[in-house]
């Protein structure tokens, strides 16, 4: 967004007047001369919050954040088993009044709730359009969630809002395109470019991707990535190499106790989401590639094999180009993103589009 200096100064007065930002002091003047520049900063003691919700396919998380940007886990529980619609939402909902109740958050303390899901999401209806994960189809989770909690509800895709909410976010120059993995129970994507999350859907964990045996994907396709490098994948190689109902977590534990099967198993989740990696790659050239998410958090078990198979499936000029990391910021970024998001959207947006 390019807008003139009085522009600027009539928005940074209009959020001044709201409360939400604050002068702390002057700048140093340019070698031109002038009047030195004011010093601008979000007010660390605005009393309005903001509710932060991660639905996932194993656990459900509710958060509060204040606009500079601190905030505060309330709690973690398992998502309803059932997965059905009613139920998670409403298991949503009575989380986020418990955390209400607890912290004495009114109605009128809170500016508003944000939500992140996987799958297809339609921001700007606050829909689910489709998540294969929980078989939701055309889920108006904004307004029945809004209905359940008396508040304005904002929802985003899972991987988009662990982008916006990861740390390297905040390092990105203007220029960079970034490819951001989220490697979890599925394996979501998302692309920023210019520091803007790319509109659409982005669904690398549905492409095709070979194998030596037809595997039936949640979605309903077959041999899509999420098959053979997701952490339900992890799951179903345990049960077929271990004959063992375990969870991906404790697969990594047997690999790190020297199992040579769970061993297996993640050398060959490397190299599936190494050679994904490097088809997106080939095709979208990024700076950066980012891999999130809770399986990731065993990556020390695949980074090798993965590295392996993104060299030798990238074309050299753009894998050089490449820096490939894992994110720092561990089970947080998702929360973190969806309190910027529903920031955004409930108050920054709004200030704008009224001065546009």
């Amino acid at each position: 967004m390019k807008l003139s200096k009085p522009k600027i100064t009539q928005l940074s007065q209009s959020l001044i007047n709201a409360g939400l930002i604050e002068a702390t002091g002057e700048g140093h003047s340019t070698s031109s001369g002038g009047r030195k520049p004011i010093l601008l900063s979000l007010r660390k003691d605005y009393p309005k919050v903001v509710i932060g919700v991660d639905i996932g396919a194993y656990n459900l998380k509710v958060s509060f954040g204040h606009i500079n940007g601190d905030y505060t886990i309330y709690k973690t529980e398992k998502t309803s088993s059932s997965h059905f619609p009613n139920v998670v939402i409403r298991q949503s909902a009575n989380l986020v009044l418990e955390m209400m109740e607890a912290h004495d958050f009114k109605e009128d303390d809170v500016i508003c709730v944000g939500v992140s899901i996987g799958g297809l999401v339609n921001s700007d209806k606050g829909q689910v359009i489709y998540s294969p994960n929980f078989k939701w189809e055309d889920v108006a989770l904004a307004e029945l969630l809004s209905a359940e909690v008396n508040l304005p509800v904002y929802l985003e895709n899972c991987t988009k809002a662990m982008a916006i909410g990861d740390s390297s976010y905040d390092a990105l120059q203007e220029s960079d395109t970034v490819l951001y993995v989220n490697h979890g129970f599925g394996v979501g994507s998302a692309v920023i470019r210019d520091r803007k999350i790319m509109p659409g859907y982005c669904e690398m964990g549905h492409m095709t991707i070979a194998s030596s045996r037809d595997v039936i994907c949640y979605c309903g396709k077959s041999n899509c990535l999420e098959t053979q490098a997701s952490g339900w994948a992890i799951e179903w190689m345990a049960m077929d190499k271990l004959n063992k109902d375990l969870t991906a977590h404790e697969v990594a534990q047997l690999a790190d106790e020297g199992d040579e099967a769970a061993k297996s198993i993640f050398r060959h989740v490397g190299r599936c989401l190494g050679e994904a990696i490097a088809a997106s790659a080939n095709l979208l050239s990024p700076d950066y590639i980012v891999i999130a998410g809770g399986v990731s958090q065993s990556n020390h078990l695949y980074q090798s094999s993965l590295e392996k198979a993104f060299r030798e499936n990238t074309m050299r000029f753009i894998h050089d180009r490449s820096t490939l990391s894992f994110s720092e910021c561990k089970s947080e970024s998702a929360i973190r993103g969806i309190l910027k998001v529903a920031l955004t959207k409930s108050i920054f947006s709004t200030e704008i589009e009224q001065l546009n």
